[in-house]
């Protein structure tokens, strides 16, 4: 194991540094100076010397020098470690041959890093150190007595520079108000001012040098021990600079409060914590006596205000919480109260807040405060639906009271919204159309070609035979078709819509749909023009992508007349309109020279069961472009609709590049 000498005169140091290289692996001996390293070395075999420079017993410099001069420890890497240095203490260094000068705000990793090169270095070279001559050891030597007389003037400014201040300190701290405590790391007391002897009663040539325990209660003696060592090993200062509240033992045995705001310093010799010291008695028992005042005074008018508090809270929450909009009128017209539902219900119609001291006699800007006007103007309970924005629906309601059952005094409206009601019944008759329109033609034909053979079956023909089968069998198909339709709506709206995924072709999967589609296509002789390029590589359901695809070109196929044109284009990596979060992906597009939607229907067309008054003669559900909407969400995409009336309409899907790391159980990209 490589054994590393550790020369510094701060013990605090041996610990850090003796654990940080331990868990690389070094074996570490610490001692406090030169001359104590000297004798180290006679008796021991040290692969690196890891020293600092100023010490008060020869220093790193003549621990250098005497190692250089030592045939059998000069080849012994040597790495200066000293918290700071200038740079002409730096550049003797080198020339005396230090290995490496290396300042303690490195940190750690470097540190070792460095000490591993150093020694790896040295056992590579050849073992041939440069032996001082006495011309270069007098010069060294000269040099080294320049260095010493800069240091000593450098610390002979600062002690009287340290001396000026420590007087000035002593004479501000001496009549301080509070008392001023300093100890050393073995909690000796090193300094005590004239208040800490009133405050505590003991004179200062009682505590000097004694412990800081002695101010101290006895149950607290363990816990002030532990918090010292703690401080000293962790260096964790939780309590340095936060006033922390405690409680002083005095000469006399008593015991009293205490406020201590506590700050840490060091000297190259040892480590000191100051404590200025405050008695808090006095506040202490000011505070008692607010409290109780306070919590006195705080218990007569909380119990006085909750007597009329508690009905009117009560009525407010109940109506703050209902699921209802509720608005309370004066006799005047001015609105009293609004709760949070009616106040959601305005903004999201509006996209303003409800006005701020609104006077229904006043103002009726819009038709929900126009309503609300009339009801209050009626006097009487009354009902009203109103539609204030498309889409959604509110029944407001009035009440009258009364003063005991005489005079009105305002009135209370109450707004539901009963826009799922409507639009669930708008959806049941859509769904009772549609559905029985579309299963009544097929089974009508059904019903009658099953009359039909069996009426004339021994006068049929085996080719009208033929034509009455193949007429029972498309109906039959249409039929499965819309009940298929019904239920892939159902298992959407239960979630149990499986992704099957896996990478696709574009190309192969839109030639697939055309060639199925093909001979209805050539019966219209309609012209379709496909434009995939073969390299377009996706990620999804093959399936699902095939069934949009079919659904959008189905749709041009019968709303498009004989001769008409429809075009297929992918544009790969597109960026553009319909790419809003500028995602990689494709788009998709089916063109066709049909005979387009009309402007009011383009909003609603991706609706289920919803058709235009444009096509009601032509067969379909209305569910065919909500699962076309469906299956395009579920791959992370969107689809679009642009047309002009009679011209064409363009259907645009964008799927973007869902990367492989989909959570395939609830469909979310990672």
């Amino acid at each position: 194991m490589l054994k590393i000498l550790l020369v510094d005169e701060i013990t605090e140091n041996h610990y850090l540094h003796e654990s940080l290289l331990r868990r690389y692996g070094f074996e570490v001996i610490s001692v406090i100076n030169g001359e104590e390293a000297l004798k180290l070395l006679k008796t021991n075999s040290i692969s690196l010397i890891l020293s600092d420079i100023w010490m008060s017993t020869m220093n790193g410099f003549q621990l250098l020098m005497e190692c250089k001069k030592d045939e059998s420890l000069r080849s012994i890497p040597f790495i200066f470690y000293p918290k700071s240095a200038d740079r002409e203490d730096i550049q003797f260094a080198i020339d005396l041959g230090v290995e490496e000068v290396i300042l303690q705000s490195k940190s750690p990793t470097d540190i070792v890093e460095i000490i591993k090169r150093v020694i790896k270095e040295n056992l590579q070279k050849v073992q041939n150190p440069e032996v001082l001559t006495i011309t270069k050891e007098k010069e060294i030597l000269n040099r080294y007595h320049e260095r010493l007389i800069n240091r000593l003037e450098t610390m002979t400014q600062d002690i009287a520079e340290l001396r000026e201040s420590e007087e000035q300190f002593r004479a501000m701290a001496q009549f301080a108000n509070d008392a001023i405590i300093t100890i050393n790391h073995k909690s000796k007391i090193v300094y005590w001012n004239q208040k800490a002897t009133i405050m505590f009663g003991h004179p200062i040539d009682e505590v000097i040098g004694a412990q800081i325990t002695c101010i101290m209660p006895d149950r607290f003696h363990t816990a002030h021990i532990k918090s010292l060592k703690a401080l000293a090993s962790t260096g964790k200062k939780t309590v340095i600079g936060t006033p922390i509240e405690l409680v002083g033992l005095r000469k006399d045995g008593s015991e009293f409060p205490i406020e201590i705001s506590l700050t840490d310093w060091k000297t190259q010799q040892d480590g000191f914590y100051s404590a200025i010291i405050r008695d808090i008695t006095e506040q202490k028992q000011m505070a008692r006596t607010l409290a109780i005042a306070r919590e006195y005074l705080t218990k007569q008018v909380a119990d006085k205000t909750q007597l009329l508090l508690n009905e009117k809270q009560r009525n407010e929450a109940i109506i703050e919480t209902v699921p209802v909009g509720i608005l309370v009128f004066e006799s005047d017209g001015t609105l009293s109260l609004a709760n949070k539902t009616i106040k959601e219900y305005y903004w999201n119609i509006f996209q303003e807040e409800l006005p701020l001291g609104y006077n229904c006699q006043k103002r009726a800007d819009n038709s929900f405060l126009k309503t609300i006007q009339h009801l209050f103007r009626a006097k009487k309970g009354e009902s009203i639906t109103i539609e204030p924005k498309q889409g959604i629906h509110l029944q407001c309601l009035s009440a009258i009271p009364r003063y005991l059952g005489k005079r009105p005094f305002g009135a209370i409206i109450e707004v539901h919204d009963v826009s799922p009601f409507i639009e669930f019944e708008k959806l049941r008759n859509q769904f009772v159309s549609t559905v029985s329109h579309e299963l009544r033609t097929p089974i009508s034909v059904i019903s009658q070609s099953i009359s039909n053979l069996e009426r004339f079956k021994d006068r049929l023909t085996s080719e009208l035979h033929e034509e009455i089968m193949q007429v029972m069998s498309l109906n039959a198909q249409l039929m499965t078709e819309t009940v298929e339709e019904l239920l892939f709506i159902s298992r959407i709206d239960e979630q149990r819509i499986p992704i099957e995924w896996a990478d696709y072709s574009l190309y192969d999967i839109t030639n697939e749909v055309i060639l199925q589609l093909d001979p209805k296509r050539t019966a219209q002789g309609i012209k379709l023009s496909p434009f995939i390029d073969q390299s377009i590589q996706l990620y999804g359901d093959p399936q699902k992508i095939a069934q949009i695809i079919r659904i959008l070109v189905e749709n041009a196929l019968k709303y498009t007349s004989n001769d008409g044109t429809i075009t297929i284009t992918a544009i790969d990596n597109y960026l553009g309109e319909y790419n809003q979060q500028n995602q990689d992906g494709a788009l998709i597009q089916v063109i066709d020279s049909g005979r387009g939607i009309p402007k009011e229907d383009l909003q609603h067309i991706f609706r289920r069961f919803y058709r235009s008054d444009d096509v009601i003669g032509t067969p379909g559900t209305g569910l065919g472009l909500a699962i076309a909407q469906e299956l395009t969400q579920l791959h992370h995409g969107e689809i679009y609709v642009a047309s002009e009336y009679r011209i064409g309409s363009t259907f645009s899907v964008f799927l973007p590049r869902v990367p492989h790391n989909i959570k395939l159980a609830n469909n979310i990209i990672e």
